[in-house]
């Protein structure tokens, strides 16, 4: 039999819970919930370079210089489990680049997928705020000549001062007549979207 101390206690806790919800239709709660204690691992030293990016999409130098850049501040409250600001910035490159769920982003780090909702909103206003506007900017009145001159003789475009990108999300075929309209080059059915 199971002792308390194997770790077994929250499975049987949720097996209790479980069997007196199928019986009574009531949750009953017989212990408090365990924390769990992790320790703070480095992915910057835990992955080798080639892992590293295949996972976060971004080579460990240019995460270096997007933190120099973000200049996030060390949560200094010793309340909860903070993350640290370089564990927020990688989970955020994660759930970007692989577009996977935040339960999975958070499984790869064994955080919740609240800790991972949190750190993306955070990051991602730290990095609207900080580095959209010095990087992504339209031509004013005085250069957008010179960029439309650029497009012109890059591909023959005329009047035009800036480009956007698409991507595709992957759709289930709609059938029909028409279904192969929705393949798109890699050979699945996608919509080809733009933001806004």
């Amino acid at each position: 039999m199971a002792s308390w101390t194997d770790g077994s206690a929250p499975a049987f806790t949720d097996f209790l819970n479980r069997a007196c919800h199928f019986a009574f239709g009531e949750v009953y709660r017989y212990s408090p919930a365990l924390r769990i204690v992790r320790d703070a691992v480095n992915l910057m030293e835990l992955y080798n370079e080639e892992d590293f990016a295949f996972r976060f999409r971004f080579t460990k130098a240019s995460v270096i210089a997007i933190m120099s850049q973000l200049q996030l501040k060390k949560n200094t409250d010793r309340r909860g489990s903070p993350l640290p600001p370089l564990l927020k910035v990688l989970i955020t490159l994660r759930f970007y680049g692989t577009g996977a769920m935040q339960t999975v982003v958070g499984d790869l780090v064994r955080i919740s997928q609240q800790y991972v909702s949190r750190s993306v909103w955070e990051i991602t206003q730290v990095i609207c705020l900080r580095l959209f506007p010095k990087y992504v900017r339209l031509p004013d009145a005085a250069d957008a000549n010179n960029v439309m001159a650029r497009f012109y003789a890059i591909g023959l475009f005329p009047g035009v001062t800036g480009c956007t990108d698409c991507t595709h999300v992957p759709i289930v075929s709609p059938g029909g007549e028409n279904a192969e309209v929705f393949r798109n080059r890699k050979g699945y059915f996608s919509f080809n979207v733009q933001v806004k």
